[in-house]
């Protein structure tokens, strides 16, 4: 199955941009997924595992 991207973006400088704009709601995501225990920790990445429901709903 391919990746999922986040964002539909052009440039690598638009992918910063928009993850400078969204530092508030990806800490706040990664901060559930740690309570949740969601949270991969990797050698290079840090991951956080979606259930299909909560994917769903993302804005």
């Amino acid at each position: 199955m391919p990746k999922k991207k986040l964002t539909d973006t052009r440039t690598e400088a638009e992918e910063a941009r928009w993850f400078e704009e969204n530092q508030d709601r990806l800490l706040k995501l990664f901060e559930q997924a740690r309570k949740e225990g969601a949270l991969r920790i990797g050698g290079k990445s840090v991951g956080i595992t979606l259930r299909r429901e909560r994917a769903s709903r993302r804005t």
